[in-house]
C-alpha cells in the first residue's frame, strides 16, 4: 500500500511465485496488479505517522550507501487532517486487515467525499459491499458504517462510473 497526498495505490503480486523462486525453481512470469483510489477533490492535506510497528525496516538498493535507509520504523496508522474541508482520513490495520474511518466534523458534508477508481478489472456493490475485482482475485470492502454520539446511522456506498461516494 502507498499513501499518498491525494490517494492510495494497491499492489497485489502472486505470493506463489516468492514461494517457488525460494524452493529453486525456474519461474518465467510474475503476476501482479496495481489499483488506485483517487481521493476527487481533496485538500492537500497534513499528514502525521500516529502509531508505529515493533521492529524496523532496512533498505539496501544498489551498490551506494548513501542510497540505502536504515532502523526504517513501519507504521500502523497514517491520520489525514483536513483531507476534506472539516473531514479527516485515518488509515490503520487491524487484526492483520486494512481498515479506514472519514472523521467527519461540524460543518464537513458527507457528499463532498468521492473516491475514484482506477485500474481495476471490475468495481461493483453486491449486498451493500463494495467489490473491487483484480486479475488476482477480489478485493471487499464491507459495509460502510456511520456513528454519531454512540448512535449507528444508515450509510451505504453509492457508485457512478468509477467513482464511489456515501449516502
Amino acid at each position: 500500500l502507498f499513501l499518498e497526498r491525494d490517494g492510495m495505490t494497491f499492489s497485489f503480486y502472486d505470493g506463489a511465485f516468492f514461494h517457488n523462486i525460494h524452493h529453486g525453481e525456474q519461474i518465467e512470469k510474475l503476476n501482479f496488479h496495481a489499483y488506485k483510489i483517487h481521493f476527487q477533490g481533496c485538500n492537500v492535506p497534513k499528514t502525521t505517522l500516529t502509531k508505529y510497528n515493533s521492529g524496523v525496516i532496512n533498505y539496501y538498493l544498489g551498490n551506494d550507501p548513501s542510497k540505502w535507509a536504515q532502523g526504517v520504523k513501519g507504521g500502523k496508522e497514517v491520520y489525514y487532517q483536513n483531507i476534506y474541508d472539516n473531514i479527516d482520513f485515518r488509515i490503520y490495520t487491524k487484526d492483520e486487515s486494512i481498515k479506514y474511518d472519514f472523521i467527519v466534523h461540524p460543518g464537513g458534508k458527507v457528499s463532498d467525499i468521492k473516491l475514484r477508481f482506477e485500474g481495476l478489472d471490475r468495481l461493483f456493490i453486491k449486498d451493500s459491499e463494495l467489490f473491487m475485482q483484480t486479475s488476482l482475485g477480489t478485493v471487499i470492502d464491507s459495509k460502510p458504517i456511520a456513528i454519531q454520539n454512540s448512535d449507528s446511522i444508515r450509510l451505504s456506498f453509492q457508485l457512478n462510473k468509477s467513482i464511489v461516494s456515501f449516502d
